[in-house]
């Protein structure tokens, strides 16, 4: 009703436009080569506006090697509700045919551990 969105509108609207953060750190096989390494980062990119809410996306290796732990690249993608609840927003990222084939193309040269959160801001 009218008096509720009085009250909650501006609130439930902050909501709605929230935005997930993704990260996701890899390590990649040893040996491979800079060029994989390289269009790695660049293919991640380039998913930016190809998946609905995927607004932005910064991919590389970590500068601070020395509290890392062992994880030389990250990924963080940023990921605008549009009105969806978090899960269903993550899960159409994860599903879509580009983020799958970047998986496919990319699978083989990273090591099978990989450590993901997400968290809304």
């Amino acid at each position: 009703n009218a008096e509720y969105m009085g009250i909650y509108g501006d609130h439930l609207a902050a909501f709605r436009m929230s935005v997930i953060k993704h990260v996701v750190m890899f390590r990649f096989k040893e040996g491979t080569p800079q060029e994989t390494l390289d269009a790695f980062s660049h293919d991640a990119k380039e998913m930016t506006g190809k998946i609905d809410g995927l607004t932005s996306v910064a991919c590389g290796p970590t500068f601070t090697t020395d509290r890392a732990a062992g994880w030389t690249h990250v990924l963080v993608c940023d990921i605008a509700l549009n009105g969806r609840d978090h899960n269903e927003a993550l899960q159409t990222y994860a599903k879509h045919a580009v983020h799958q084939a970047f998986i496919a193309k990319y699978v083989n040269v990273w090591e099978a551990q990989k450590l993901a959160v997400d968290i809304l801001a």
